[in-house]
């Protein structure tokens, strides 16, 4: 039975549960635990405890500190460096609303203007999300490169070590079972 179905019935559940004697009780539980699967405890309170108004949810936690106004300004700042990320934008919030606010491009309520200002790196990179994700992706690909990317014409290429990077060529390792020839001369 799915939490819909069950506000539904237990209403009804509810008022010929009040209404009923003691034994009309226990077959009426019977009854809705067969029916709703729950445990006969759970049953009890759910039929025993007021109903409720039907309210919208509160949000849990803390209320909100920063609203729309903030995140259209934050998104304004954001569209003028160019799209940086919130932690690079961060040290230049203020001088930014000075110079926007003082050329006509933004104009704030001294509310906003100070929410904007003292806005975290988080709080911005979080304020800024939905326009962010309106965005492509710069910088890495997205996608790994395909086994045909990665091998040349020729077949794969070694792995780049120190040496080779210096520009020292590099030489065939002696074969395992020789040994060098400082080692053969001291062995004679």
């Amino acid at each position: 039975m799915t939490r819909a179905s069950l506000r539904e019935y237990a209403p009804v559940q509810r008022e010929r549960y009040l209404t009923a004697t003691r034994g009309e009780k226990g077959a009426l539980l019977d009854e809705v635990v067969t029916v709703t699967g729950l445990h006969r405890k759970a049953a009890i309170r759910l039929l025993r405890r007021t109903p409720c108004a039907s309210t919208a949810r509160s949000r849990a936690g803390r209320p909100r500190l920063y609203g729309p106004a903030v995140a259209a300004a934050v998104e304004v700042l954001w569209q003028a460096t160019g799209h940086i990320g919130p932690h690079r934008l961060h040290p230049f919030v203020p001088d930014l609303l000075d110079r926007l606010t003082r050329d006509g491009e933004l104009t704030l309520a001294p509310e906003v203007d100070k929410l904007v200002r003292h806005v975290s790196p988080a709080t911005l990179g979080r304020l800024l999300a939905p326009a962010r994700q309106t965005r492509p992706t710069r910088g890495a690909s997205s996608c790994a490169a395909s086994s045909t990317l990665r091998s040349t014409a020729c077949g794969p290429s070694p792995p780049r070590t120190r040496a080779v990077r210096r520009g020292i060529p590099r030489s065939r390792p002696p074969p395992r079972n020789r040994l060098p020839e400082t080692c053969r001369r001291w062995l004679r």
